[in-house]
């Protein structure tokens, strides 16, 4: 529940800036096309639009990648899923998201945070069908968020 409440947090703080694309943003030097928006009341985000999903990644209070995936046409209801990801072309792997509106975030958990970091695509399987993204150049993005999105995600309220 804990990190329900922060995945939460940095939906409120990030959420409606990604979607209106407002800040500053820059292409991050790297593999792929990843753009880096600052978030005028503090912090940043990554984002690689897709033809599928459009993918962002954040950094949260414990240093740890956050990927959200979203689309226009979606509109989940409150509580977690249970859904399939499938990095590169390894097995399906059964994580935990926290879905909020038309996004769900995924806190990376240790065990797949090389794979994650070192992905060229993911496929996410989701209630209303498999939906892909190519995400070269994830790994830098992340470390291109890491100094302007860690003091504003340390700065967040702790979850209660």
């Amino acid at each position: 529940m804990r990190r329900v409440a922060a995945l939460v947090g940095l939906v409120l703080t990030f959420t409606p800036l990604a979607s209106a694309a407002q800040g500053p943003s820059q292409l991050i030097p790297g593999d792929g096309e990843w753009s880096l928006y600052t978030v005028p009341s503090g912090g940043c985000y990554a984002r690689l639009a897709g033809r599928e999903v459009d993918t962002m990644v954040m950094v949260n209070r414990f240093s740890k990648p956050v990927i959200s995936i979203g689309r226009a046409d979606w509109n989940f209801g409150p509580g977690d899923l249970t859904v399939g990801l499938r990095i590169d072309m390894g097995p399906v792997r059964q994580v935990t998201v926290s879905p909020v509106g038309n996004i769900v975030l995924f806190a990376v958990t240790d065990d797949l945070r090389e794979a994650v970091l070192g992905a060229r695509s993911m496929t996410w399987t989701l209630p209303g069908g498999a939906y892909s993204a190519a995400v070269v150049g994830l790994g830098k993005a992340f470390q291109a968020v890491v100094p302007c999105g860690l003091p504003a995600a340390k700065a967040l309220p702790p979850p209660s």
